[in-house]
């Protein structure tokens, strides 16, 4: 006789915008740990001046349940590039893709409907998960930078990646 395995969904993953009753959220999402430790910034450039035309922010869902963000600052249309941020906040749905999955759908669109040929992103170089779920993306590193002072007193390298539009076929 067979063992029985149970079926093990994943989550139903979206992306809607930022509103702002998310911001308790995000409150609440820092302080499930130190993510200064793992970011190199924890909101989009310009987001405390409330310059929205400087970036795009979406909220992650997994099965409607708000967990993390993803947003795309210093978006420069002539140039065609952006960079990228993300976090889950919710340690529970960490390390099951999620962050892989809004990277996909979201720069898809970035690509796609919105014109740009380059998605730029940094990263500490200790931050191994986040580098892995860049890396099975298609982002590549390209310039390592050596370690600085962060916010949080911790000394440490950081990459900047990239990902070109025709990676998007690939």
């Amino acid at each position: 006789m067979k063992p029985k395995i149970d079926n093990i969904e994943k989550p139903k993953i979206q992306l809607r915008p930022l509103s702002k009753e998310d911001l308790v959220l995000w409150d609440q999402w820092k302080s499930y740990v130190d993510f200064s430790a793992y970011q190199t910034h924890l909101f989009p450039q310009g987001f405390a001046e409330n310059r929205m035309e400087d970036y795009l922010i979406f909220i992650i869902q997994a099965d409607l349940e708000p967990i993390g963000a993803i947003w795309f600052d210093e978006i420069n249309y002539s140039k065609e590039s952006a960079w990228l941020g993300l976090f889950i906040g919710n340690p529970d749905y960490w390390n099951k893709g999620i962050g892989s999955i809004a990277i996909k759908m979201s720069v898809r669109d970035m690509f796609i409907n919105r014109g740009l040929k380059s998605i730029c992103l940094k990263v500490r170089e200790k931050n191994h998960r986040a580098i892995r779920c860049y890396e099975k993306v298609g982002f590549e590193k390209y310039t390592y930078h050596e370690p600085e002072k962060f916010g949080d007193g911790s000394f440490q390298g950081w990459f900047e990646m990239v990902m070109k539009s025709q990676e998007l076929a690939n």
